[in-house]
């Protein structure tokens, strides 16, 4: 088989989760990492690892139980709870979100600390110890900055802010919601637009909160449950989950725009350039935001003070100077593509999302291990210029069909990132994007040689278009010809049934018929 040397850029779990399969599924290629900080660490606080980001995992020889995550049991949401008094436990008012009994019955669901899961997927891709039969340890350089990029025909390059220049067979962009890679492959900008809905992320540790008889009431739910409370006005609400095998707490509390995220009016299309500033940056952030403005803990108190005392004394054991952050959340208009020659994108520099969905990072998952099994198997090519030749075309085949595999995907799971997950059913305005997404992209699904990715979006579209009731009918009105509604088994489907690493392997083996 033939090598490539391939430059990852961005050290944080999408650059990690490409490394890992790029190593596994070849012991040829030679892959290094570029991390612009000065230490290969994630932040941050907790994530979900959905069944679609195990099974990928799973493929690529790695070990669930290294995430030290805590398996998920349930998702509840309290309604109202600066109006009702919310009670815990069995006999409470929670209400079970549409998809939590899918959740448990899938198995491989987990929440995991970012830094465990992080340090779980560096220890992997950077060790020898029991992987013999995969390519040598991914090469980690810290303090290398990319300030540019070029891609031409028969190699990549980026520019380090040293003056350094570094050349490669492939350079994957994994360098978060600010790369300007974007830009290389499409030749203009469709920055990250800025939500509006901001949030304060922190940690507690579960028996700190159980032994304060105030607190503890909030863990009576049980362990590995996934659990939101909301104001009656909806504008505010808290996320709190378990991680590190249910030993600490993951706290979210956010704020909403004036506008429902769901109705779509509070989301500006990224256009231009000015829409939102660049900064240099660590590829390691707290999930898919444009920016971080420190708060104080009394800040945060007040954004609970209309909360239960269950809720709004949670703030009373973070230390005095525990560092705070007020997050603004952001996405983008999904791309038409994900590559140019031989530059790729994948993570948050391609399609940052919403959190709604808790669908980030798996995504981000999932594009390394696609990646990772389309690049296996790849023939060695003669050294004359007529053997390079067929090896860049080969390349150029292989990184087309990375984006047929993935715009699409990706672009119905940035908008469906838009729907708040305690809705039952998908908005009208996201369903109305999702359809024209499928529009434009021109690439539904045809005879033997259809891809996966692009037929469970295009069955996701049909489930749009009639297998639900209209609004008005959902609602006990009439209403024939309304835009019709998808439910969350629809949005589970879609997310949780799919194997990118399966769907790339049958690719593969049609390359190689």
């Amino acid at each position: 088989m033939s090598s490539l040397s391939i430059l990852i850029i961005g050290g944080g779990l999408s650059g990690l989760s490409a490394a890992l399969s790029l190593r596994a599924h070849s012991p040829h290629h030679h892959i290094t990492l570029l991390e612009s900080s000065s230490w290969l660490r994630e932040t941050g606080a907790a994530v979900l690892v959905p069944p679609n980001a195990c099974r990928a995992l799973r493929h690529l020889g790695f070990d669930l139980h290294a995430l030290r995550g805590a398996r998920f049991m349930n998702a509840l949401d309290y309604h109202d709870v600066d109006v009702v008094k919310p009670r815990f436990g069995e006999g409470g008012n929670g209400v079970e979100y549409p998809w939590a009994e899918r959740g448990r019955g899938e198995g491989d669901f987990y929440l995991a600390h970012r830094v465990d899961y992080h340090e779980a997927l560096r220890r992997a891709c950077v060790n020898m110890e029991g992987r013999e039969e995969w390519g040598p340890p991914v090469e980690v350089r810290l303090k290398s900055r990319v300030v540019g990029w070029e891609s031409a025909a028969d190699s990549g390059v980026v520019t380090l802010e040293d003056g350094t220049v570094l050349k490669a067979d492939l350079v994957v962009a994994a360098d978060g919601v600010r790369s300007q890679a974007h830009r290389q492959v499409l030749g203009y900008e469709v920055p990250a637009v800025p939500s509006g809905t901001t949030n304060i992320r922190f940690l507690l540790e579960t028996e700190v909160l159980r032994e304060d008889p105030v607190t503890r009431e909030i863990l009576e739910d049980g362990e590995g449950v996934f659990s939101a409370y909301r104001s009656a006005d909806r504008r505010v609400y808290v996320r709190r989950y378990p991680c590190r095998s249910n030993t600490l707490q993951n706290f979210g509390v956010y704020k909403l725009a004036s506008s429902n995220p769901a109705s779509g009016t509070g989301i500006k299309e990224s256009t231009t350039s000015e829409d939102t500033k660049s900064s240099p940056h660590s590829s390691m952030t707290n999930g898919t935001t444009t920016s971080q403005v420190s708060v104080s803990k009394s800040q945060l108190q007040d954004l609970l003070a209309s909360f239960p005392p269950s809720l709004s004394s949670i703030s009373s054991h973070l230390p005095d100077n525990e560092p705070l952050y007020l997050w603004t959340l952001a996405d983008r208009t999904p791309l038409p593509n994900y590559h140019a020659s031989r530059l790729v994108l994948i993570g948050d520099a391609a399609h940052p999302m919403w959190s709604f969905q808790g669908q980030g990072a798996a995504q981000s998952v999932e594009d390394g291990a696609v990646l990772g099994t389309l690049l296996s198997n790849f023939r060695r090519f003669a050294d004359d210029d007529d053997g390079q030749r067929k090896k860049c075309r080969e390349l150029e085949r292989r990184l087309e069909l990375y984006s047929e595999l993935r715009v699409l995907r990706t672009g119905v799971a940035q908008l469906l990132s838009r729907n708040p997950p305690q809705e039952e059913y998908v908005a009208e305005n996201v369903s109305k994007k999702i359809r024209r997404l499928l529009r434009e992209s021109g690439k539904a699904p045809k005879g033997e040689g259809k891809i996966d990715a692009m037929t469970t979006a295009l069955r996701f579209v049909e489930r749009l278009d009639g297998k639900y009731k209209s609004s008005d009918d959902a609602k006990g009105g009439g209403g024939e010809g309304e835009v019709q509604l998808a439910t969350h088994d629809d949005i589970s489907d879609f997310f949780w049934e799919y194997d990118s690493v399966q769907d790339a392997g049958e690719v593969v083996k049609r390359l190689s018929r």
